[in-house]
C-alpha cells in the first residue's frame, strides 16, 4: 500500500511540474489562470476577494465562517484555540509550518504533504512543542492548502489555522466563496517522520 501511493505522489510530481499555473495578486483582487493541455492555454477567472478585510475580522473576532459555491459550510479559528478532542483539521499553507505541528519530517514524509496537497487529510504524531502547549493524545489532523484564493488568504492571515466543518451557515457566514478544495469525505491517511504511510480512507 505504501508503495502505491509513492507511486501516485511519483504522478502527481510529474503532472504539476508539466502543468503551469499563473496567480497575480493585485490590492483587494486576485486573477487566475487555468491552464487546459500542453500549451498552458485556459481560462481566466477573476474574484474579488478582500483580504485585508478578512484578516483584520479574523484579528478581531478570532474566528471566520464560510459556505462555499458547493454549499459546504465551515468555520476557521486560531490554531491557540484548538482543544483535545475538537473535531476538524489544522490548516497550512507553506510547508515548513509543519515542524510546530509534527516536529522534524524527512524529505520523503514532506514530499508526500507536498504532492498530496488539497486532496488528503493527514494524521501525525504531533510534535513535542505542541505535545507541551496543548496537552494532546493522539494523532493530530492537517492537511496543506494549495489553492490559490485560499492559500492566499491564509497568507493573508499570517498563522496557521483549525478548521471546523459545520451543518448550517451562521448569520456573520461568508457565503459565494470559491469552492474548498476538502469535504468531510476527503481521503484520510496516516503519515509518520520517516515516511510510513497508512490509507484510513481512501
Amino acid at each position: 500500500m505504501h508503495s502505491d501511493f509513492v507511486s501516485i505522489v511519483a504522478k502527481k510530481k510529474q503532472q504539476y511540474r508539466q502543468n503551469c499555473i499563473v496567480s497575480s495578486l493585485l490590492p483587494g483582487a486576485i486573477a487566475f489562470v487555468y491552464p487546459v493541455g500542453a500549451h498552458c492555454q485556459g481560462t481566466i477567472k477573476k474574484n474579488k476577494v478582500d483580504y485585508r478585510e478578512l484578516r483584520a475580522q479574523f484579528s478581531k473576532t478570532n474566528n471566520l465562517s464560510f459556505q462555499d459555491q458547493k454549499g459546504a459550510c465551515f468555520g476557521w479559528i486560531k490554531s491557540s484555540q484548538w482543544k483535545p478532542g475538537m473535531e476538524g483539521l489544522f490548516l497550512i499553507h507553506e510547508i515548513y509550518q509543519l515542524q510546530s505541528l509534527v516536529g522534524n519530517f524527512s524529505e520523503v514524509a514532506l514530499d508526500i504533504v507536498e504532492y498530496a496537497a488539497d486532496e488528503v487529510v493527514f494524521l501525525s504524531p504531533p510534535s513535542s512543542l505542541f505535545l507541551n502547549e496543548r496537552k494532546s493524545e493522539g494523532l493530530i489532523k492537517f492537511a496543506l492548502i494549495n489553492s490559490p484564493q485560499w492559500k492566499q488568504l491564509l497568507h493573508h492571515i499570517q498563522e496557521m489555522v483549525f478548521l471546523k466543518w459545520v451543518d448550517e451557515p451562521k448569520p456573520s457566514t461568508i457565503s459565494g466563496v470559491a469552492d474548498f478544495p476538502l469535504n468531510r469525505k476527503s481521503r484520510m491517511m496516516e503519515l509518520h517522520a520517516d515516511g510510513r504511510v497508512k490509507i484510513i480512507k481512501g
